[in-house]
């Protein structure tokens, strides 16, 4: 959102704003607008959030995730479609490239070694096939298929100052196709 907050002198010509002022203040409106509508040129985490309906995927619960430092602009939310499928993406759209480097980094190996509990059991990750979308990218799936024969693809990638990570449940297949959709519509 973008204010103007004018306190210049404001010629007058017979006690009425002279023709410069009536051009200025359309162009000065103009450019306000123009300037909140492309916010900066830099999207935020929520903008970026993708809509899946395209897929067949509807949010269920969404947000700013929590876990995060504050200040950090972050999005989360989890989607779920009609054949049981569900997805969670999170963005992180981080001050300068440096530090999306390092969180990156930093997730990537947390990512490969999640904790015991993490996906609700004893699951362990293998690495899969990275799909080749942004400046870097890992992928992950779970070494075991659940009881109902899902597994967790879990890709995490950067580009620029953007991190991104998805989870997709699906049986059986890598789900290519919905996770290399959710990347190509944040990054």
């Amino acid at each position: 959102m973008v204010s103007i907050i004018w306190t210049g002198y404001v010629p007058l010509e017979n006690g009425v704003p002279n023709r410069w002022t009536w051009l200025a203040v359309p162009t000065l409106l103009l450019f306000a607008v123009a300037t909140s509508a492309c916010g900066g040129g830099e999207k935020s985490a929520e903008d970026r959030m993708p809509n899946l309906g395209s897929e067949g995927f509807a949010i269920i619960e969404e947000g700013r995730d929590q876990f995060a430092a504050p200040g950090l602009d972050t999005y989360r939310a989890l989607y779920q479609s009609a054949d049981g499928r569900a997805a969670i993406v999170l963005i992180y759209v981080e001050e300068s490239e440096v530090r999306a480097l390092d969180q990156y980094a930093t997730l990537s190996v947390a990512l490969e070694n999640p904790p015991p509990e993490f996906f609700g059991g004893e699951a362990a990750q293998d690495e899969a096939v990275a799909l080749a979308i942004g400046d870097e990218s890992r992928a992950f799936v779970t070494a075991e298929a659940d009881e109902k024969g899902n597994r967790v693809w879990t890709d995490i990638y950067r580009s620029g100052k953007v991190v991104l990570i998805t989870q997709v449940l699906s049986a059986g297949d890598s789900a290519e196709d919905l996770r290399e959709a959710i990347a190509r519509k944040v990054i």
